[in-house]
């Protein structure tokens, strides 16, 4: 069972510093072109919802390869944070906010 499809115990969300660190490598890694560095910072179930492709493979392998296909439609693209990240109230878990640009 993943973490987001049980109930977590308060003590055991994510902190607010937490989530502000693992936004911040996560533009980083993104803004590194680094496919393995974005996919370090997934976990194995990660799931991608992009409406206007097909369906990516689950866990690292989908994290990777989203980053390549970036690269290849858009190789000069910089992330940036739109909003500070979301925590969930109930589960360790959180969205992430951000905006990619050409430059």
């Amino acid at each position: 069972m993943s973490t987001d499809e049980q109930a977590t115990a308060p003590a055991d969300l994510l902190d607010e510093q937490f989530l502000r660190d693992f936004a911040s490598r996560w533009h980083a890694a993104w803004n590194a072109y680094d496919p393995q560095q974005v996919a370090a910072l997934c976990t194995d179930d990660v799931e991608w919802q992009q409406p206007s492709s097909p369906p990516l493979p689950r866990g690292y392998d989908g994290a990777a390869l989203l980053v390549r296909q970036l690269q290849r439609a858009c190789p000069d693209y910089r992330f940036a944070e739109t909003e500070p990240p979301y925590a969930s109230f109930d589960r360790r878990k959180a969205i992430v906010h951000g905006a990619s640009r050409a430059r």
